[in-house]
């Protein structure tokens, strides 16, 4: 796998929805958290994560135009 990966946030900041979007962002963290916490330390429901984000994808690509063949050629 691949080192973490930050997004700037001010490319998603609008100065009108800055106290909605910081207030669903941290809903989001304090939901997830613990979740987050077992893909990285367990290894077993990482995969199975992994392999379920995979299929998921697979299935999307099939629903879409071949313009994600691209995509789906570095599987």
């Amino acid at each position: 796998m691949c080192e973490e990966i930050s997004y700037p946030a001010k490319a998603f900041l609008v100065e009108e929805n800055k106290g909605a979007f910081w207030a669903r962002s941290l809903d989001i963290a304090n939901r997830m958290s613990g979740k987050m916490l077992q893909i990285n330390n367990d290894p077993q429901y990482f995969w199975q994560v992994f392999t379920d984000l995979k299929n998921k994808m697979i299935e999307t690509a099939h629903c879409t135009t071949t313009s994600t063949q691209g995509v789906m050629n570095l599987l």
